[in-house]
């Protein structure tokens, strides 16, 4: 573990055509993923990003300023950690630079109107997807559906919502709350819809972190494709088993070394501008009644 950032890869952070996800805690201490393309290194031991519209994540950091945060870029490279948020302000020379960018140097109808500051704890330096692993692991996550045990499931997930959760274009990411109390980001690449209110994926791509999240632990999972289109959903992980303990017949008799994950998904959020919110359980409509 790193407590500083490699002034390397600060620069490589400036860039917009960039993954910036940022793990929060909500009021019950549950992980939330929010995309702000803004993250990027302040200093090597401080973090700033830029908010343009208002939704969960910067209501979380006022109630419990522990984040995790994970960047990716176009080549592939990736950098996790974990920071703690500090403040905010609207004005000063962080605020010109985040409205400088060309995202929003030429944007007519919003801007960054705040800039969050965040205080580096620690950092894993920079990684490479492990491509050899994810793509056997994408591979047999898609032939689960096929075999697995089926159930009842209710409907949690729209169409829409499956087709970009399998899309051969999303990234999706895991966050959940680490043992030291903040939320920990991982890429989850391999991760399919299984029925419409589950998710299965192989763990033949970070076998380790994920046989690490305990049983029945609450996850999020943050599925954005190249068109921008994202959701993001929560749910209990159970325990991650042998193949052959989902299986029946003799499909069952497989390799007992390949192992996989169930998430039983039990809440939805809309997570992309201008109106982000809840999508399951559905919320009920109510009347305008404050102009």
């Amino acid at each position: 573990m790193n407590k500083s950032f490699d002034l390397q890869d600060m620069e490589i952070f400036q860039t917009d055509a960039k993954v910036g996800l940022l793990g929060t805690l909500n009021e019950n201490n549950k992980p939330h993923i929010t995309l702000i393309t803004t993250l990027q290194a302040k200093a090597p031991e401080s973090m700033i990003w830029g908010a343009f519209t208002e939704g969960c994540s910067k209501k979380h950091v006022l109630q419990n300023p522990r984040t995790g945060f994970l960047i990716l870029t176009q080549d592939r490279l990736m950098w996790r950690g974990k920071a703690l948020w500090t403040h905010s302000r609207q004005e000063g020379d962080e605020f010109i630079l985040m409205n400088s960018k060309p995202l929003f140097r030429y944007n007519s109808y919003f801007g960054i109107h705040t800039v969050h500051y965040m205080d580096l704890i620690e950092t894993y330096g920079r990684e490479s997807l492990p491509m050899g692993q994810i793509i056997p692991a994408i591979l047999f996550s898609s032939i689960l559906k096929t075999f697995m045990k089926k159930s009842k499931p209710a409907p949690v997930f729209t169409p829409w919502i499956t087709t970009l959760l399998d899309g051969l274009d999303t990234i999706k990411c895991l966050a959940y709350v680490d043992e030291s109390g903040y939320p920990r980001l991982m890429p989850l690449l391999q991760c399919r819809s299984l029925d419409t209110q589950h998710l299965v994926f192989s763990t033949l791509a970070y076998h380790n972190e994920l046989s690490a999240i305990p049983k029945d632990q609450p996850v999020a999972i943050f599925a954005l494709n190249m068109k921008m289109e994202s959701i993001l959903l929560r749910g209990s992980l159970h325990a991650i088993q042998p193949f052959a303990t989902f299986m029946s017949g003799p499909i069952s008799s497989i390799n007992s070394a390949l192992s996989i994950g169930i998430i039983d998904v039990s809440w939805v959020y809309n997570s992309m501008p201008p109106i982000q919110g809840q999508i399951y359980p559905p919320v009920a409509i109510r009347p305008v009644q404050n102009y």
